[in-house]
């Protein structure tokens, strides 16, 4: 994938709607991987995972909930054909198709939330602590279902047909008046979506996105600001510490995306184990609440990111590795320096990363 600019980062990120040209992120997710993803998201909503985080697909009509009414998504192969069948179906009629979580049961789409969470890890100077989502928005409509809202989420997105204006507006601007729609659309920035740009605004801008007159396919990656804890004795302190420890890991990664480290004993017993390794597995899954899928159809043309920690939780020994987790038989860690070729060395292992796929790990 092409790097975002290095000018971003000093007058986008953080501040200011951008809109970034020349990334031609369909060239990285072909319609067809977008697509299959979408009908693997609607085929596992059941997963009591998934709903766990909100993942899944809802359709509404003219406003209304209408998933009673949602065909059989994965007989689409791309994006135009699905957007015909809905056009065709609906006519005169404002519908929306929200797919929450295409990076759960998709190779390409979990790879591309990891490539761009990567670069914001790498690049920003206050990195966010919050899940990345991977979310795609289809249909033709004079308003965002949720209408004008803040989420607390960076979103970057991009086109895979016919584009959408999102209308955007800091919080200063926003909060101190009451808006009818016509005038906030008029006093917003309009970000327009097209198959050659991405396009970004912070997470505390309000927004709300129009379409055309025919039908838009949009991909959506949210990042997060920080994550929120309702565990522990008192949430809010356990938040805090929980983001601090996943900043800080993150950190580590980025200049050692092979990392060794015990788990310091005041972190375990103020989080509790349980939130440990849910921090771990984060960090190692570049935000995602979902591991790395395996590979179904042609991967995307850029080799796959991968992070990696070996960890000591109190008594134990694990490895974290694109979302998985692995208990480990062993006593001792080895040297930070010897980590890469120690994991490598084993063919179990070195299987597991490369393929993404979970293995025993024999004494």
């Amino acid at each position: 994938m092409k790097d975002i600019p290095d000018n971003f980062w000093s007058e986008g990120w953080g501040c200011a709607p951008s809109t970034i040209d020349g990334m031609r992120l369909h060239s990285f997710v072909s319609d067809k991987q977008v697509c299959h993803a979408l009908g693997e998201l609607q085929g596992n909503e059941g997963a009591s995972s998934a709903k766990n985080v909100g993942a899944g697909v809802y359709l509404t009509v003219n406003g209304i909930s209408a998933n009673h009414d949602l065909p059989s998504l994965s007989k689409y192969q791309e994006a135009a054909s699905l957007t015909k069948a809905f056009e065709e179906k609906y006519q005169s009629s404002e519908w929306n198709l929200m797919a929450y979580g295409l990076h759960r049961h998709s190779h390409a789409m979990w790879q591309l939330g990891a490539q761009i969470r990567n670069q914001v890890d790498k690049n920003s100077s206050n990195p966010p602590t919050g899940r990345t989502d991977i979310d795609a928005f289809v249909g033709r409509y004079s308003a965002t279902f949720a209408g004008i809202h803040t989420d607390f989420a960076h979103n970057f997105a991009f086109t895979l047909s016919n584009g959408k204006t999102m209308h955007v507006m800091p919080p200063h601007s926003f909060i101190p008046h009451i808006w009818s729609d016509a005038e906030y659309y008029q006093a917003a920035h309009p970000l327009t979506y097209k198959t050659d740009n991405l396009c970004y605004f912070p997470h505390d801008y309000f927004h709300c996105a129009t379409t055309p007159d025919s039908a838009s396919f949009n991909v959506n990656i949210a990042i997060w600001e920080s994550s929120y804890i309702n565990e522990g004795t008192n949430p809010d302190h356990t938040g805090g510490l929980y983001n601090a420890f996943v900043s800080s890991y993150t950190q580590s990664l980025i200049k050692h995306p092979y990392l060794a480290t015990k788990t310091p004993a005041f972190i375990t017993e103020k989080l509790d184990e349980k939130l440990v390794v849910r921090a771990l597995r984060q960090v190692s899954a570049f935000g995602m609440e979902a591991s790395s899928p395996s590979p179904a159809l042609p991967s995307t043309p850029d080799a796959p990111l991968s992070r990696i920690i070996l960890a000591q939780v109190g008594e134990e020994l694990r490895m974290f590795a694109n979302g998985h987790a692995l208990k480990l038989n062993a006593t001792t860690l080895p040297e930070s320096s010897d980590l890469k070729a120690w994991i490598l060395s084993n063919k179990a292992l070195s299987s597991y990363l490369d393929q993404s796929i979970v293995i025993q790990i024999n004494d």
